[in-house]
């Protein structure tokens, strides 16, 4: 008989062979114990069950407000801010917060409250978040562009005792103050003191129950990530770009760790990012589908050239994705997780060619565990639930007491926060992603609930049922729904009529996310189940891959000259319904930064000068048709060249203009 040759790495066998040694150690000395607290792990051995040791966070660490007041005093003519190519200086920005925290002061805000901000991303916003913490209070944001029915849930739910900026119409919560943001007062003598256990800030995620829930973030938590990232980059570049919406956890590390170290923050937004003047060395963090537009872009590949360090996170990173980016940045690029319960990034893995994508290994003052279904840690190469301990761990669900002891516990005496995604570790590279073991997935970068989703359909009087699932894309949400009255035959899906589907659309897009709004719709007489009676949503994924186009082909051919059916067919595509208004904007069709991607995808066979960036400058279909039927084919012309840059560029100088004669002003009326 031939022998059998496996062909196993060293360090595995050796750890097979340990934990098959423990195992029948323990079974043969304690035959009464129950498998189930059976572990195959040493006790107090790291590095069998978890890939890095917490360490300690920093001793008595210091808010981000009184990092920005001592290098006010010690450079205040050094740049803390760029926007709209203009600089405001460390002096500067000190006094505008100084000056807002006291008018919130003045206005009733105490230590542990809340305060909404709901602002436009100018100076004004980053003086805010700072301002809010100076007064001691933490901060909720409201991103503009979000519905108004979502930001209302919000509003209830954090019952802020004060708003800057725009108030939320329909809310007239009674007590609720609201601050201009050039507000001012005189600055008291002392400030309120922001301990380390203080919350700094209540950031809304998608919730199962139909409203979204709130994560309490503490500043301890905050001053550990700072310091594990001083440690993990040596400190901030010179500039780090600030592009996400304060909406998204990830805007902190760009906003205020560069403010710890008296360095530069250069506000933008994702969509404006390629066109800004982004200096060599720079730090810049965003998803994989943002990533993507930028490598297909030559103002974007001209960004990623010119980066010292590129953060990538918030969903999945595709290897050819790494491998791409890895070729254009100069500098590092690092595959980022961390939910947002664990305060920003957890665990960070540096890109190597042709190397399969990790997450990694955690930050310094956090571990990762990987365990079974009892909780007990598993060795290196089996599959299990990641557990998050340490430093990051923040303090739970604002008065949502229930999903917090669920999902916040104690480890072995440590905080801990239980994920729900699934990972296996490799001894060399750290943490693979595996998946999720709930119904929540990233879309976008947002993680989302399933269940959220579905209870805003429910909640629509022509919907007595609704299951939602995400396509085989990874950014498509579909939904399947069983009619009110009537419907089709049991097993036989049909797409549901375009009046009705825009109809349910516009329900849903009142209080849900743009990512999260259906772009497929679906009737179905009944849901399918499982044989336990659990929903089937591997047998919805079916019917939705069939409703779908089996592979993105160019539309019908369209009469020569005219893009404009080819556009609107694409777009009719992407979104699921009919697209009537050629001069509203796929954004508020309901469309979405990966629905585009896949609007380039159904059109690249037939205009292959057609690029991402063109698809972000010319949101209308017929915008777009005309650009595309321009006799340069494809170039600019004078009367398709788009106005959107100078005007966005009008924009923030006067945006900037108006922040600086109010801080003038302020400094005239409170000196």
């Amino acid at each position: 008989m031939g022998a059998v040759v496996l062909d196993v790495q060293t360090g595995a066998a050796e750890s097979f062979t340990e934990h098959l040694l423990r195992a029948l150690g323990a079974l043969t000395t304690e035959p009464a114990v129950p498998l189930t607290r059976l572990r195959l792990t040493g006790e107090g051995r790291p590095g069998a069950g978890t890939t890095a040791c917490a360490e300690p966070h920093p001793q008595a660490p210091r808010a981000v407000p009184d990092h920005v007041a001592e290098h006010a005093r010690r450079s205040p003519g050094a740049t803390a801010l760029v926007y709209g190519g203009a600089q405001v200086g460390y002096a500067e920005l000190d006094h505008r917060v100084g000056k807002l925290a006291a008018a919130l002061i003045e206005a009733g805000v105490r230590p542990g409250d809340r305060v909404a901000v709901r602002l436009a991303r100018t100076p004004d916003l980053l003086v805010a978040l700072l301002a809010v913490w100076r007064a001691g209070a933490a901060y909720v944001p409201l991103d503009p562009d979000y519905p108004v029915g979502r930001l209302r849930l919000m509003i209830e739910d954090a019952q802020p005792s004060a708003i800057i900026g725009t108030p939320v119409p329909g809310t007239g919560a009674a007590g609720t103050v609201v601050l201009a943001p050039d507000a001012a007062a005189p600055v008291p003598e002392r400030w309120p003191r922001i301990r380390p256990e203080d919350p700094a800030y209540v950031i809304y995620t998608s919730g199962s129950t139909g409203r979204p829930k709130g994560v309490i973030v503490r500043h301890e938590n905050l001053s550990a990530l700072f310091t594990a990232f001083d440690r993990e980059l040596s400190g901030p570049p010179a500039v780090t770009v600030a592009a996400t919406s304060v909406s998204f956890d990830i805007s902190a590390l760009e906003l205020f760790w560069p403010l710890t170290a008296g360095r530069a923050v250069l506000l933008t937004g994702h969509r404006e990012v390629a066109g800004e003047d982004v200096p060599t060395g720079a730090l810049y963090q965003c998803t994989p589908t943002v990533a993507r537009i930028l490598t297909d872009d030559p103002n974007g590949r001209r960004l990623l050239g010119r980066l010292g360090t590129l953060l990538v996170g918030g969903e999945q990173l595709p290897r050819d994705l790494a491998d791409r980016l890895d070729s254009l940045v100069p500098g590092e690029v690092l595959n980022c997780y961390g939910p947002t319960e664990t305060t920003v990034w957890s665990t960070v893995w540096r890109v190597r060619p042709h190397v399969p994508v990790h997450i990694g290994h955690p930050l310094g003052g956090e571990e990762c565990l990987v365990v079974d279904p009892h909780d007990r840690p598993l060795p290196p190469g089996l599959p299990g639930r990641l557990l998050v301990l340490g430093a990051g761990v923040g303090s739970g669900y604002w008065r949502r007491p229930d999903l917090t002891a669920d999902r916040f516990r104690e480890y072995d005496g440590r905080p801990a926060y239980d994920t729900g995604d699934l990972a296996v570790l490799d001894p060399e590279h750290g943490l693979r992603f595996l998946g999720r073991a709930d119904g929540q997935v990233k879309i976008l970068g947002q993680r989302i609930e399933l269940a959220e989703i579905e209870s805003v359909l429910r909640a629509h009087p022509a919907v007595r049922d609704a299951l939602v699932t995400v396509a085989s894309d990874g950014a498509t949400v579909t939904a399947c729904l069983v009619p009110a009255s009537g419907g089709p035959d049991p097993c036989v899906p049909v797409p549901a009529p375009p009046g009705q589907a825009e109809e349910i659309r516009r329900h849903a897009a009142a209080s849900l996310v743009p990512a999260m709004v259906p772009a497929v719709w679906l009737l179905v007489g009944e849901l399918p189940q499982l044989p336990n009676g659990k929903l089937d949503r591997a047998t919805a994924g079916g019917w939705v891959a069939r409703a779908m186009p089996s592979r993105p082909g160019p539309p019908d051919a369209e009469p020569a000259g005219r893009a404009l059916d080819a556009v609107r067919l694409a777009w009719e595509r992407v979104l699921g319904v009919p697209v009537a208004d050629l001069d509203t904007t796929f954004f508020d069709l309901g469309g979405t930064s990966a629905g585009l991607l896949r609007v380039l995808v159904l059109l690249a066979e037939r205009y292959p000068e057609l690029t991402a960036a063109e698809l972000f400058r010319r949101t209308t279909v017929r915008g777009l048709a005309r650009w595309l039927d321009a006799p340069t084919g494809g170039a600019d012309t004078p009367d398709t060249r788009p106005a959107q840059a100078p005007a966005r560029g009008a924009s923030r100088a006067r945006a900037l203009g108006q922040w600086r004669r109010r801080t003038e002003r302020s400094q005239q009326r409170h000196p």
